[in-house]
């Protein structure tokens, strides 16, 4: 079995948050604010401007990659070496 590379990390970042789908009265909006998440994942390329994540790794393939722009980035730690 082939040792994963990649340290594992968890990450909290906002998000967008989006309206209702459809026509809104601008007398009835509620505010909208970014939304907390918070993912575990292999960082597969930690760049200055984003992160790449990676929810699986096998061998020299991965699955489920997402990238997190920097500034989205609220809180990083490696869970792994």
């Amino acid at each position: 079995m082939s040792k994963v590379h990649e340290p594992l990390v968890r990450i909290e970042w906002l998000d967008s948050e989006a309206g209702q789908a459809g026509w809104e009265y601008r007398d009835e909006l509620e505010p909208l604010r970014p939304v907390r998440c918070i993912s575990v994942a292999f960082l597969v390329d930690d760049g200055q401007q984003y992160k790449t994540l990676a929810m699986t790794v096998s061998g020299a393939q991965i699955w489920g990659r997402l990238a997190i722009p920097a500034c989205a980035i609220t809180d990083l730690r490696r869970l792994s070496k």
